[in-house]
């Protein structure tokens, strides 16, 4: 058994991302990502390597609760700059063909590490 570890953001993740901002499909900040869990708009949750322990653990649980997925990708200034604004430590990507397409670019990013 391994572990599946992300390496940075793709650069398709990151045009895509940077689109779904300028789209306005993204809940952008921790206290933003946890409303649009709540109230079922995520289709997708991106965290960054760096997210703070309590943050993650409360985004995790309430995304589990939700059955929305969750992805862990690059830093928070990676994730800001894809986005073009300051660094960010949790998104939600609220349309689930930008989602669909971010998951598709990672899933090939992905780097499976042996135990």
């Amino acid at each position: 058994m391994g572990i599946i570890v992300v390496v940075g953001i793709s650069e398709k993740s990151k045009s895509y991302l940077g689109l779904a901002r300028r789209a306005g499909k993204l809940a952008i900040g921790q206290d933003k990502t946890l409303q649009a869990i709540r109230v079922r708009e995520s289709a997708l949750v991106i965290l960054s390597e760096d997210c703070g322990t309590a943050a993650e653990r409360k985004i995790r649980g309430k995304a589990k609760t939700a059955s929305v997925k969750v992805l862990t990708l690059g830093t928070r200034t990676e994730l800001g700059q894809a986005i073009g604004l300051a660094p960010v430590s949790a998104l939600a990507v609220l349309d689930r063909g930008f989602a669909a397409i971010i998951e598709k670019y990672e899933n090939s990013n992905r780097v499976l590490v042996e135990d």
